[in-house]
């Protein structure tokens, strides 16, 4: 299976097995109490009941939530042994077979469902993200049709149709569907995070304006606010850059990049002629945060590199050699480090 493919499936599997509540920060151990009383109850219907396929299929929801997928689909099966004729449930096995990378599968039980329900919109939108992710296109764009003739008022199926034009490399028509993705709903966090994506390179100040909506909607998503702080970063921004860089390091200590972006706008702060104290300072800041990122990640190249560019700029000269032989040794390709060794005597 491709990287793009692990990418668009998990993607995708937020969305699909969604609580429908905007996620929230919570104590670990109050989340694991009310996970453990909630599977407890559940397990209590189905002993009581064990004849009906409404637990069974509350446990395979709550299992798919928890990522258990192979657990949620015994449970999924066990219903569709008691109640084979039930469009949801044969959609339900369908979604869980797409996550673990049955595409074949999962289209057979798709269409199952429709066979049950010709008029199911969220049947027709999964067999989308299904040939979307399967490469056949023309076929997603028709089932993608289909659910909006349905309910042509519901998002997802113009935020799908945004993704296969993204990946024909129709960029107006992707942000078209984007776009009219938020049009049917105001807090529909990806489309503003892809539109803010697809602009990006060629109209920063307009997607500045599509990652501050989506980190508005979910404020701690990671990739929201790399993009945003590195946009800032860009514009000299460094105060709101900083900003952005440090909550990414509250809400995911182990963010290894995010130590290098900390740095490296550490060191934009810096005036054209700083004096010794400012640049002692600054510099120490950049360096603390480049020693947490080798300390997660040894191998991390750059973060050699610019630790020794800050060395050198402090005329800790040996330091400098050091680090930047390093991050040779790790990559012996590396252009900077091989210039900076050059000029370092120069």
């Amino acid at each position: 299976m491709t990287v793009k493919k692990i990418y668009l499936i998990l993607s995708i599997s937020v969305l699909l097995f969604a609580c429908g509540e905007k996620s929230k920060v919570e104590n670990s151990q109050v989340a694991q109490v009310e996970e453990k009383s909630e599977l407890d109850e559940i397990n209590e219907q189905i002993a009581s009941n064990p004849g009906s396929s409404n637990g069974f299929f509350k446990r395979a929801k709550y299992y798919a939530k928890l990522g258990e997928y192979a657990l949620s689909l015994d449970d999924i099966n066990r219903c569709i042994q008691i109640d084979p004729e039930v469009d949801f449930i044969n959609l339900e096995k369908a979604k869980i077979l797409m996550v673990q990378g049955r595409f074949s599968d999962a289209i057979l039980y798709a269409d199952i469902a429709l066979d049950k329900n010709p008029e199911y919109f969220d049947a027709y939108v999964l067999l989308g993200k299904l040939y979307f992710i399967s490469g056949d296109y023309s076929k997603a764009f028709e089932n993608l049709d289909k659910s909006l003739k349905i309910d042509k008022y519901k998002p997802e199926p113009y935020f799908v149709k945004g993704l296969v034009f993204e990946t024909l490399k129709d960029s107006l028509k992707a942000a078209t569907s984007y776009q009219t993705a938020i049009e049917q709903d105001a807090d529909y966090f990806e489309a503003y995070f892809k539109l803010g994506s697809l602009y990006y390179a060629r109209k920063p100040e307009l997607a500045k304006q599509y990652l501050e909506r989506a980190h508005e909607i979910i404020p701690y998503n990671m990739d929201v606010m790399r993009v945003l702080g590195n946009i800032f970063l860009e514009e000299n921004n460094n105060e709101r850059a900083l900003e952005m860089f440090t909550k990414m390091t509250e809400y995911d200590p182990g963010y290894v990049e995010t130590y290098l972006f900390l740095a490296r706008t550490h060191i934009n702060t810096l005036s054209d002629n700083p004096s010794k104290i400012e640049k002692d300072t600054t510099l120490a800041k950049a360096i603390t945060n480049l020693d947490k990122a080798i300390e997660l990640y040894p191998q991390y190249v750059q973060a050699y590199y610019l630790r020794g560019v800050c060395y050198e700029e402090l005329g800790e000269r040996g330091k400098s050699i050091k680090d930047y032989q390093k991050s040779l040794e790790l990559d012996p390709q590396y252009e900077l480090s091989n210039e900076a060794l050059r000029n370092i005597d120069k």
